[in-house]
């Protein structure tokens, strides 16, 4: 599973893994990965942020339930004992 952070997308991108199955909700991370032909790609649905290029709200949440993974590449503002940071407030 991919987040839409850069971090993540730069990671996308590098690629280089064979017979791999990625879920992601990140427009540009899935357009990144749709170019490697050994990676299946799985995008979740949501409201579409523009400015960022990402799916969010409760149907992406909901979807995540029909997803079963063994690897997470998330990118975060910031990471503290209380949980992640995000820098948009109308976002969370």
């Amino acid at each position: 599973m991919m987040d839409a952070s850069t971090t993540v997308q730069f990671a996308a991108e590098h690629l280089a893994a064979e017979h791999v199955v990625a879920v992601t909700n990140s427009i540009d991370i899935a357009d990144a990965l749709s170019r490697k032909n050994a990676v299946r790609t799985y995008l979740l649905g949501g409201e579409l942020n523009v400015q960022h290029r990402f799916l969010f709200g409760q149907a992406a949440i909901d979807s995540l339930a029909n997803y079963q993974v063994d690897k997470l590449f998330l990118g975060a503002c910031g990471i503290t004992s209380d949980g992640l940071s995000y820098p948009d407030v109308d976002w969370m």
